[in-house]
């Protein structure tokens, strides 16, 4: 029995040894809601991102919420072309856990999510949840 506390101190002494005495100089602290406090979300959306370089439409924006569900609309403009809106929201939509269903429409659970161009110069997408 003495011998396997030995032991056991013995391994538990090299472990502490293996690592840095201030292990704050050699991995700073990252406080993860600043990271999500520099993250502009579409509005009425809590975990679509709102792309760089693009300026959100809140006066066209539309919320409804009912017994059967909720129907979400937000609209923003840039003068980036549709091609490049749809690529990020592809790579980003994909991450949350959303399945593209064919371009511009994605569906998570019981929710399906359209993006699509309103208007031309400068560019108007709607994004519409319900």
């Amino acid at each position: 029995m003495v011998l396997m506390k030995k032991l056991l101190l013995s391994c538990l002494l090299a472990f502490v040894v293996s690592f840095p005495l201030n292990a704050k100089e050699t991995a700073p602290k990252v406080d993860k809601k600043e990271i999500v406090d520099d993250i502009d979300y579409v509005s009425g959306f809590e975990d679509l991102p709102l792309m760089d370089g693009v300026i959100e439409r809140t006066d066209l924006n539309f919320s409804f919420d009912s017994l059967e569900g909720r129907i979400v609309q937000s609209y923003i403009e840039t003068d980036k072309p549709f091609s490049a809106v749809e690529e990020y929201y592809d790579s980003v939509l994909k991450g949350l856990g959303w399945k593209k269903i064919k371009s511009g429409k994605y569906k998570r659970d019981d929710g399906v999510l359209t993006i699509e161009v309103v208007e031309q110069n400068p560019l108007l997408v709607k994004f519409e949840f319900k």
